[in-house]
């Protein structure tokens, strides 16, 4: 019978604890943890199985593939420039005549597979100084400015060297009037002067 009590009592469970801490509620020792009652069916660690959301983006962005794609294209056409292009007192003109097969036909193909040839590197290396310009925007812009003023003071400059010109022009002009005219007066100086004495002596001579 003792048995059976004991088994009633606690198959029932809830009147007895609660008369025991007298809430009518269990107590908090004997509750069961939630965590551990509901299974966790989650990614333990979501972010190292995938990549990050920038790298994904990088890796998929087909612009930026596309420019590394052109960038790689035009590394290619460059590396298949001769070296001697780079020299600057390099003769392309004597260097294709050099290198020119001396079949008509051939010459013709030639000539125009050079040419394709070289106007794909022109529009590489074009492509790379607008690159460059791009990328030093701010100093272009800078130089340009510097450019415009240093023009702005190159015209001032020149017009005051005009100005100068014109007033040393004058200057010259007058300096040499007024030399002639002070060798006139001089010489008129003189005469008067000869004319002066031949009265004086002339006045001697009558006393």
């Amino acid at each position: 019978m003792s048995s059976s009590s004991s088994s009633s009592s606690s198959s029932s469970g809830r009147p007895v604890n609660g008369a025991a801490n007298g809430t009518g509620m269990r107590p908090s020792a004997s509750l069961p943890s939630l965590a551990s009652a509901v299974p966790d069916n989650r990614d333990p660690d979501p972010v190292d199985d995938a990549d990050p959301p920038m790298a994904q983006e990088a890796v998929r962005d087909p612009i930026l593939e596309a420019q590394l794609n052109e960038k790689r294209k035009q590394e290619e056409v460059l590396a298949r420039l001769p070296k001697e292009y780079y020299d600057p007192e390099f003769d392309p003109l004597g260097f294709t005549l050099s290198t020119m097969p001396a079949q008509i036909a051939e010459a013709n193909q030639y000539l125009n597979t050079m040419l394709a040839e070289r106007n794909k590197q022109l529009k590489a290396i074009n492509s790379q100084i607008a690159d460059r310009v791009f990328s030093n925007y701010d100093a272009f812009v800078k130089g340009m400015v510097h450019i415009r003023q240093v023009g702005y003071d190159l015209n001032t400059t020149a017009n005051l060297c005009q100005r100068s010109r014109i007033a040393l022009n004058s200057t010259n002009d007058q300096l040499t009037s007024k030399q002639l005219e002070v060798i006139a007066k001089t010489r008129k100086q003189k005469i008067l002067q000869h004319v002066v004495g031949t009265l004086v002596e002339f006045k001697k001579l009558q006393k």
